[in-house]
């Protein structure tokens, strides 16, 4: 098995055009900002926003025409009605919403509001229906990707070549990192990358594959040196699918010697949690161990988030409860409880509930987060089915695997979520491909 590349005789200038969006997406965006961390989030939103209209305008003519002259848009797919469903959600949500321009904006938390899912929705189109594999473009992104480890892993040693920290508090120096943000947003980008870099090098017979193999080593440190739970928990997951992957096609036996094993690990936890935190609740835990106790002060205090964000989910109507309220609204429907958030833990406000698919439940609703599971999952399976044929897909699930993981215990930002569903276009667009073809 191989990663299959394509034929230069089909390369048209649609395909063209989504490899130099990915170029510029996969070298700029990681790199822009233009008043160190103060504006960073503006600052990428606003360049994935205008390169982003500047390709949609570009291709959706084109796709247009194409679908008109042959009478068909091809085959759709589950995912394609997951990701249509999702926006019609989004959309119903938004429109019902007490925070209509929040919603739509996301700028009261992290411009993940409707606009952005809309613009999503458009590029997956695009990518699904018209990416061609061009080497350049995941060379570019490895390149980029090692300056961004590097700077992060330098910034941990208190080394900031870029005067980034110019002004900046103690605080801000021990949690910001790179050019990305927060360190939790840094372990999220490592987990979208690092899995990706990881099987290019396995399956790539050229030199290139020590490239790949750097990207995916300084990506490992320097989410080691975030230290983010999150991103342990993501990166695991990934590990695990992908040495599940090879075990079965390699050797079935060693394939349900590690399936045993790791279930042994995950039936430990499950248990040690549940016993810690709701039967042996007043034995001190100390260290590592105090991760199996779940109270408010949990996971920094993402306990006490996901109890109060519960807490508002049961208090809503029937209606609110089907399509939440509205995207990316968390800082508006948590603000009752900034006073007692701040007197607890010193945070004045929050507008992420620090557990996305908890976050999806309270803004879209349960609606919402069944259409994006839906997505996510039927994506997965349609290019585990897709790597038999092209390893290709191999690079783009393994990501979407452990962003969802570490997900359970981080937040969306604009800074990371375009990559995650760059990813998911691409895996659609293998997937189209092999299992169209057969």
């Amino acid at each position: 098995m191989s990663i299959n590349s394509v034929n230069s005789d089909n390369y048209f200038v649609k395909n063209a055009l989504v490899n130099y969006y990915l170029a510029l997406m996969f070298s700029v965006f990681p790199l822009f900002f233009t008043a160190q961390y103060s504006n960073i989030r503006h600052d990428k939103f606003y360049f994935f926003l205008v390169l982003s209209i500047i390709l949609i305008l570009c291709e959706l003519p084109m796709l247009i025409h194409y679908t008109v002259k042959n009478k068909s848009f091809g085959k759709l797919s589950f995912t394609d009605f997951s990701f249509a469903a999702l926006i019609i959600v989004f959309t119903v949500s938004t429109l019902k919403s007490d925070y209509i321009i929040d919603s739509f904006t996301g700028d009261n938390g992290r411009f993940c509001g409707l606009l952005t899912f809309l613009v999503f929705f458009f590029l997956y189109l695009i990518i699904s229906r018209n990416f061609q594999y061009r080497e350049y473009v995941f060379v570019i992104f490895a390149v980029v990707l090692l300056a961004v480890f590097t700077l992060c892993i330098l910034n941990t040693f208190e080394i900031d070549p870029l005067d980034i920290y110019n002004d900046y508090s103690d605080e801000i120096r021990k949690d910001f990192v790179s050019t990305i943000g927060n360190k939790n947003i840094m372990s999220s980008l490592c987990c979208l990358c690092v899995p990706a870099f990881f099987v290019l090098f396995i399956y790539k017979k050229t030199g290139l594959r020590f490239l790949y193999l750097s990207a995916s080593v300084i990506g490992l440190i320097a989410l080691i040196r975030c230290d983010s739970m999150s991103g342990y928990l993501g990166m695991f997951f990934a590990l695990v699918f992908l040495s599940l992957f090879f075990s079965f096609g390699f050797n079935k036996k060693l394939f349900w010697c590690l399936l045993l094993l790791y279930s042994i690990v995950v039936i430990a936890f499950v248990v040690l949690f549940i016993y810690f935190s709701f039967i042996d609740i007043s034995t001190p835990l100390e260290g590592f161990m105090r991760f199996f106790r779940f109270d408010e002060k949990w996971g920094t205090h993402r306990g006490y988030m996901w109890i109060k964000s519960l807490e508002i989910f049961k208090s809503f109507d029937i209606s609110s409860m089907l399509f939440g309220s509205g995207p990316d609204t968390f800082y508006n429907v948590f603000q009752p409880y900034f006073t007692e958030l701040n007197s607890k833990f010193g945070d004045a406000a929050s507008n992420a509930a620090h557990n996305e698919l908890l976050n999806y439940l309270i803004t879209t609703g349960i609606l919402g987060l069944s259409a994006y599971l839906a997505l996510i999952i039927s994506s997965v399976i349609r290019a585990v089915k897709s790597a038999r044929k092209n390893m290709l897909a191999l690079a783009f699930i393994a990501p979407i695997i452990a962003y969802v993981f570490q997900s359970v215990t981080n937040l969306s930002t604009i800074i990371v979520l375009p990559f995650l569903f760059i990813f998911i276009s691409l895996a659609e667009n293998i997937s189209r491909n092999e299992l169209n073809a057969s």
